[in-house]
C-alpha cells in the first residue's frame, strides 16, 4: 500500500474543495449503498435460500433522501439516509439521526466526511451506517 503524500504547495484547495460538495458526496453515497445493499442481499440469498424469512432492499424516496432496509416476517430495521445543506445524516428506524456527517478538505487533499470531530473515508461512514442492519440477523 502506498502512503498519501501530502499536495504540493500549489495544490488548488479552493477547486477542490468546490468539488467536495454535499450534493455530489450525497449521490456517490447513494450508488454505494444500493451496490452494498445488493451485495448483502445476494450473499443472503446465497446463505439461506431465497424463501427466508426477510430481504434486504434499497428504497429510493427522492433526491434528498433513501432507505436501507431489512423486512420481513419479525423483522423491521431500517437506515434512513437524508441530505440537506449542511449535512448527511444516517437515521434509524424511529428517526433518531445515528451519524451526522459534514464534509471537509483532507490535509493529503482528498474530500472525506466529518463525523464528531473525526475524518472518515465514504466507506467507513457506510460501515458505520449500514453494519448493524446487515449483520445483527442471524440466518438460519
Amino acid at each position: 500500500m502506498t502512503e498519501k503524500r501530502p499536495p504540493s504547495e500549489n495544490f488548488d484547495w479552493v477547486t477542490a474543495r468546490s468539488h467536495c460538495s454535499l450534493g455530489e458526496v450525497f449521490e456517490k453515497l447513494r450508488q454505494q449503498v444500493k451496490a452494498d445493499v445488493e451485495k448483502r442481499e445476494a450473499m443472503r440469498k446465497e446463505r439461506s435460500g431465497i424463501g427466508s424469512y426477510f430481504a434486504f432492499k434499497f428504497v429510493q424516496s427522492g433526491g434528498d433522501s433513501f432507505t436501507a432496509m431489512a423486512e420481513g416476517t419479525k423483522v423491521d430495521e431500517r437506515v434512513r439516509f437524508e441530505c440537506d445543506r449542511n449535512a448527511i445524516t444516517a437515521k434509524g428506524k424511529y428517526g433518531k439521526p445515528n451519524l451526522m456527517a459534514t464534509l471537509t478538505l483532507s490535509n493529503d487533499g482528498e474530500c472525506r466526511v466529518m463525523i464528531g470531530g473525526r475524518e472518515y473515508d465514504l466507506w467507513q461512514f457506510r460501515k458505520m451506517a449500514l453494519e448493524h442492519l446487515f449483520f445483527e440477523f442471524y440466518e438460519r
